[in-house]
C-alpha cells in the first residue's frame, strides 16, 4: 500500500507535468496574438474582450480569414464591413458559413484583410447593427505577422495529418501556399 502511494506520489506530477507541456505545445502566445492547433486545424488569433476574436483558420492547405462576435449570423447571410487601419480604410464583405459544425464569419476577400494586417498598429472593424448603429471591435497586431506565418507552417507540416474540414463551397478562403506575410 506503501509502495503504491509512494509510486502514485512520483508519478503523478510527471503527468501533470507532460499533460501541461502537451498543451503549451498546441498553444503558443506572440505578442497579443495565439497560434493553436487542433486535429484538423491550425488557427492564429487575438481577442478583444472576452467574445469577440479576429484570426485565420487554416485546414488542410485551405485558409480564411474570421471575425467571431456574441451576435449570432445565419449562414449564408452577408453584410459589409468597415475595415481600419493605421494608415488604410476598406470595405469587406462578412459571409457566415458552417465550418465543421460552428459557424464563422469569414472576411473577404482575403487579400485585403492580409494587406491590412501587414501594416502596424491597431486594426478596428465597423459592422452595421439591425438597430441602424454600427458595433465596432478594435484589435491589435502585435505579433500578428509572425503568428500567421507560425500558423501556416504549422498547417503544412501537419497538412498529410489532417482531414479537410473547410468546404470548398466557403467564399473567401486562400490557399495556404500562396499566402505570404
Amino acid at each position: 500500500m506503501l509502495k503504491n502511494n509512494l509510486l502514485k506520489f512520483l508519478i503523478m506530477p510527471v503527468l501533470s507535468f507532460l499533460a501541461h507541456q502537451a498543451i503549451a505545445q498546441n498553444l503558443q502566445s506572440i505578442g497579443d496574438w495565439k497560434v493553436q492547433s487542433g486535429s484538423n486545424s491550425v488557427e492564429a488569433y487575438t481577442t478583444a474582450g472576452t467574445d469577440t476574436s479576429f484570426g485565420v483558420y487554416c485546414s488542410g492547405d485551405q485558409c480564411l480569414f474570421y471575425l467571431h462576435n456574441s451576435l449570432l449570423c445565419h449562414p449564408g447571410s452577408n453584410s459589409p464591413v468597415l475595415i481600419s487601419g493605421v494608415n488604410s480604410t476598406a470595405s469587406v464583405n462578412l459571409q457566415c458559413a458552417n465550418v465543421n459544425g460552428a459557424l464563422f464569419e469569414i472576411l473577404e476577400p482575403f487579400s485585403v484583410v492580409l494587406n491590412m494586417i501587414k501594416s502596424d498598429g491597431p486594426i478596428g472593424f465597423a459592422l452595421p447593427l439591425q438597430n441602424g448603429s454600427f458595433g465596432v471591435s478594435r484589435f491589435s497586431l502585435n505579433g500578428a505577422a509572425v503568428a500567421i506565418r507560425g500558423a501556416l507552417e504549422r498547417a503544412s507540416d501537419s497538412k498529410s495529418k489532417q482531414t479537410p474540414v473547410i468546404p470548398k463551397t466557403v467564399p473567401g478562403t486562400q490557399k495556404r501556399q500562396d499566402i505570404v506575410i
